[in-house]
């Protein structure tokens, strides 16, 4: 069992330094608020004892592990527990997350094992952890004297109140402030006056604004007191980090909401500037935190990685939160589709964009449903509703083209190429091909169709649209004579008739053209003019786009990842990126999680490579001996529900071309026998 509570920052709205006592410990009278920002402490029974922190590093012993020792020592038994602590209040900015923190744990605890501790008992333990600490058992708005222990509620601050907290780089200890006090001339006390003006029926606030530039040179006399003088100008050029925040739940109802911990979510700092907040409505906001939540939990338990259930949950909320949040994306958004090439082509887009200064957000962790696409829009998506981008970049999957496109409106659709893959789940090719042009008609006006020149079924899919930008590749001498058994486009989809082929690349892909002159090769708007693959490591382009021609160099290898190349210019140059940055741009480019990823195994290098359908396998083992001359393979073959649970396509793959080359082969997977 495990439970997961928020712990809630503090701002003390007065704070009056009454006394100063023999042991050099100040009275006070304050008056301190919770706001909406908070951690997440998750707590769940186990056999031992850990202790994890996601987040920015805690310098000495938390405050957890000391309420932890406090409760075990009220109890007198041992209370093993993991504890996670997903931390986002700032520290050393008198916001008392620690202290918060301790209060939700001990809160969680007192639940979690049955101690039946009384409000009372939980004050006194919480006392001897932190004289603060007491307060954010309750939290809401409450009046701290004595020591700060002592705490007592007072009517809630009117709900429309907000606070803007800034967090500028500075740290200053409690005991330098304080010494700073009793050095000092004595203030005048405000807090009697903040709660009679809590209790009266209207409250008018004094204009304060005209005090605000006098913020940044405080910052300068604070930073000098501590030695660092350029923390004024870090000051000026970050302009400190703004979290807009209100109370948890301003109101009547605010503080048993804060003694249950039934509340809402953490609402962080918005990150970036010049983005636009999207416009969510009350549904959306649900659906958005939804997910959020779902998230941390998933993570926080170690269930997964947050890639799908997050955009399921949050879409069951509102079907709409996809559409709603990809309307902030200011740049529009690129989808890529395809059966093979999808993952490497959107990292290649990708990494193109940000080289140019934009910002994009990404499914790049595979997750292809239009459940994985909402996930990672949402996991990017601040709990304001900010998301931290300007360009939409989504791989998906080709039955999902036409729900994506109806719902996030790209600017752009790239499609790599289309093969046989996964029969129990597609059917035959040409359904795929018919669900990719449905999303391709009904696009948004004004979309950009980037299409393989090079595949007749995608070639094919560009008959009337308005805006079509070709790519292809135009290296004679790599172009094979005779199509592969497993090719799959052999027919002219206008009248027919078989394709004439003048040369292919791999499978069905390379020059082709109808014998009675019903459809042909396009020429290529982006051609590759030659290919040169450097082993295993890294291949030379030569690319034009009819006006400007540029070198690239890319630490990829195989004929298959020049087509994504070639496919990832065209998109950036739908986007307005020319050539020859974006050719610069991939000089050091990083390939995608499992797509030709270099790893070292027992003091060997191995590379890592994927196919999920015949013309991919043949490209990868072709690759793997032609250009990396492996002699040694470690086969493994699945049949999640993800990849297909039909396995039949293994017996069009060419695994004779491992006969006369490989010294060791080693099958592995779920379905390692149908491979032997």
């Amino acid at each position: 069992m495990a439970l997961i509570l928020p712990a809630y920052a503090k701002l003390n709205l007065t704070l009056d330094v009454t006394g100063r006592r023999p042991n050099g410990y100040h009275d006070i009278d304050s008056v301190m608020q919770t706001i909406s920002l908070h951690d997440l402490v998750l707590v769940e029974r186990t056999d031992c004892r850990v202790f994890e922190v996601v987040g920015p590093a805690i310098e000495g012993e938390n405050l957890i592990l000391k309420a932890a020792r406090e409760l075990e020592g009220r109890v007198s038994r041992q209370l093993p527990f993991t504890i996670r602590l997903f931390k986002r209040i700032p520290m050393g900015a008198g916001l008392g997350g620690g202290s918060a923190d301790a209060a939700a744990f001990l809160k969680a605890a007192n639940l979690l094992y049955a101690l039946k501790l009384s409000s009372g008992e939980l004050v006194e333990v919480a006392t001897a952890v932190g004289q603060d600490v007491p307060f954010f058992l309750e939290g809401g708005t409450a009046r701290a004297t004595g020591l700060g222990s002592t705490v007592s509620a007072l009517p809630p601050v009117p709900s429309n109140w907000r606070f803007l907290v800034v967090d500028p780089p500075i740290e200053i200890s409690t005991r330098a402030v304080y010494e700073a006090v009793d050095g000092g001339a004595p203030s005048a006390h405000r807090t009697p006056a903040l709660i009679a003006a809590l209790d009266a029926p209207t409250l008018t606030l004094p204009q304060r604004g005209r005090e605000l530039p006098a913020l940044p040179q405080r910052g300068r006399e604070i930073s000098q007191g501590e030695g660092n003088a350029r923390a004024h100008d870090e000051w000026n050029r970050r302009r400190a980090v703004r979290r807009l925040c209100q109370p948890p739940g301003c109101g009547v109802g605010a503080r048993s909401r804060a003694r249950t911990g039934v509340s809402s979510v953490a609402v962080p700092a918005d990150p970036g500037r010049g983005l636009m907040r999207a416009r969510l409505g009350v549904r959306g906001t649900a659906a958005l935190w939804a997910g959020k939540l779902t998230a941390s939990l998933s993570r926080g338990l170690r269930r997964g990685g947050g890639t799908t259930l997050p955009g399921d949950v949050s879409r069951w909320v509102d079907p709409a939160i996809l559409t709603k949040l990809s309307r902030s994306l200011t740049d529009g958004s690129i989808v890529v589709t395809g059966t093979n090439g999808k993952t490497t082509t959107a990292a290649l887009v990708r990494h193109i964009l940000e080289a140019e200064g934009r910002q994009a957000v990404a499914n790049q962790a595979g997750a292809n449903l239009i459940f994985g696409v909402t996930a990672a829009v949402l996991n990017r998506t601040s709990w304001r509703g900010t998301v931290p981008a300007t360009v939409g970049l989504f791989e998906i999957d080709e039955a999902s083209l036409p729900r994506l496109v109806e719902e996030v409106a790209p600017g752009t659709i790239v499609v790599t190429n289309l093969f046989r893959d996964q029969l129990d789940r597609y059917g035959e090719l040409e359904t795929t091909a018919a669900h990719i042009r449905r999303a391709l008609v009904k696009g948004p006006e004004g979309m950009t169709a980037v299409l393989n020149a090079d595949d007749p079924m995608v070639a094919a899919l560009g008959d009337d649209l308005p805006r079509v930008i070709y790519a292809g590749l135009d290296d004679a001498s790599l172009l094979q004579p005779e199509l592969s058994h497993g090719a799959d486009a052999k027919f002219c989809p206008r009248c027919g008739s078989a394709f004439v082929f003048e040369g292919v690349y791999f499978g069905h892909v390379g020059h082709y053209h109808c014998p009675r002159g019903d459809f042909a090769r396009p020429i290529p708007d982006i051609r590759a003019t030659s290919v040169s693959i450097e082993g295993m490591e890294r291949m030379r382009l030569r690319v034009t786009d009819g006006s400007q021609e540029a070198g690239v160099l890319v630490p990829l290898s195989g004929l298959y990842n020049a087509y994504n190349i070639v496919m990832a210019l065209a998109a950036a140059k739908a986007m307005g990126v020319p050539l020859a940055r974006s050719a610069a741009a991939l000089r050091d480019f990083t390939p995608a999680f499992g797509r030709m990823e270099r790893t070292v195994i027992d003091g060997r290098p191995a590379v890592l490579l994927l196919a999920k359908n015949p013309t991919g396998f043949n490209e990868v083992l072709r690759t793997a001996i032609q250009f990396g001359h492996a002699r040694s393979f470690l086969i493994a073959l699945n049949d999640r529900i993800a990849d297909g649970q039909d396995v039949s396509w293994i017996w069009d793959v060419d695994f004779e071309q491992l006969k006369d080359v490989a010294q060791h082969i080693v099958v592995s997977g779920d379905r390692a026998l149908d491979l032997r």
